[in-house]
């Protein structure tokens, strides 16, 4: 045999090999499991406890004169995983706007320090992040023109002359710890 019949057929004897032993690796046998992958991973969140998340919102509430609903959600804001104690309120730019609504919610969250890695903003809303041991807090606070405002589509929001109320604002929290 030449020497490059040798070395074609060896080629061919290593790449057969090699994917031979991919294709092993990447199939795993279907496995049952009991708990959600979210559960089983250890960086996951699960929701605050719903007596410390009512304390959360009552305090929030009061500071905004305002009612919320709470609810369990999935987390999935900034790469978190697992869910979170929801709290929510919905109002209008009568009742709300960015700015104060933000600075009444940080007045309630003695002891909580700011992640700016969990932070973020745009014309109409932002969310901030909030940690206290090893609960984290998201706090997000947007609005949407109503549907009245008739606000052009090809220019930015902040062309759109807009009353207060005319400004749908939901302000939400999402309470989880690991």
């Amino acid at each position: 045999m030449s020497r490059n019949r040798i070395l074609y057929a060896t080629l061919i004897f290593l790449l057969a090999a090699v994917t031979s032993c991919r294709n092993a690796a990447t199939q795993s046998p279907k496995v049952e499991a009991s708990a959600t992958e979210a559960e089983i991973t250890s960086d996951a969140y699960r929701p605050l406890a719903l007596e410390e998340c009512q304390v959360i919102s009552d305090q929030v509430a009061a500071a905004l004169n305002a009612k919320f609903t709470l609810a369990e959600k999935p987390l999935a804001d900034f790469g978190l995983q697992g869910s979170a104690c929801a709290m929510e309120t919905n109002g209008t730019g009568a009742n709300f706007d960015l700015m104060n609504s933000l600075n009444a919610i940080e007045g309630t969250l003695t002891g909580w320090a700011l992640d700016t890695k969990l932070s973020a903003a745009a014309p109409t809303g932002m969310i901030q992040g909030y940690t206290n041991g090893n609960v984290t807090l998201l706090v997000s606070i947007s609005w949407t023109p109503s549907p009245d405002a008739n606000c052009p589509t090809d220019q930015p929001i902040s062309a759109c002359a807009l009353a207060p109320e005319q400004k749908l604002f939901t302000i939400s929290l999402l309470a989880a710890q690991k």
